[in-house]
């Protein structure tokens, strides 16, 4: 689902050269500091709830949604 002020995506690649300094698990706002061997679910919904809050649009999701988070169950990939 897409909510209002939600990103919808962006990639932007750099090239690396030489040491890297902080890897992006060290970093302070890192969702996704554990590795696994299976898929992780999306967890865009922490940056769009931190938006919200920054932006004074705290509402709920609507009725009816519901974010998968870390330790919530069956990770198989959902279809429609």
């Amino acid at each position: 689902r897409i909510y209002a002020g939600m990103p919808i995506g962006q990639l932007i690649y750099f090239e690396i050269s030489g040491h890297v300094e902080r890897s992006y698990a060290d970093k302070k706002s890192a969702k996704y500091r554990t590795v696994s061997s299976r898929p992780t679910p999306s967890r865009m919904y922490l940056n769009f709830r931190t938006r919200a809050r920054a932006t004074g649009r705290d509402r709920k999701p609507p009725k009816g949604h519901t974010a998968r988070t870390a330790g919530s169950g069956d990770r198989s990939p959902r279809t429609r």
